[in-house]
């Protein structure tokens, strides 16, 4: 079976600001297998302020209370 990631999924990650790093010849253990790799990536993420794309994100609006109270 491939490596592959499914639209959904991209698209949620799209939709909240997410990123996604590939990192090869690595498994799901990758802190323990290139802890420096993941130590970068994750500094990197942090230190930067989001990308602007050209088209706008659409973020969910939350909805609106239904019993008078404003949480």
């Amino acid at each position: 079976m491939g490596d592959y990631v499914e639209l959904p999924g991209v698209r949620t990650w799209y939709e909240t600001g997410s990123q996604l790093a590939v990192v090869p010849g690595t498994s799901h253990a990758l802190p323990m297998e290139k802890p420096a790799e993941v130590n970068r990536i994750v500094l990197d993420f942090l230190a930067h302020e989001p990308i602007t794309t050209m088209m706008p994100v659409r973020r969910a609006r939350p909805a609106a209370p239904t019993d008078g109270d404003p949480a």
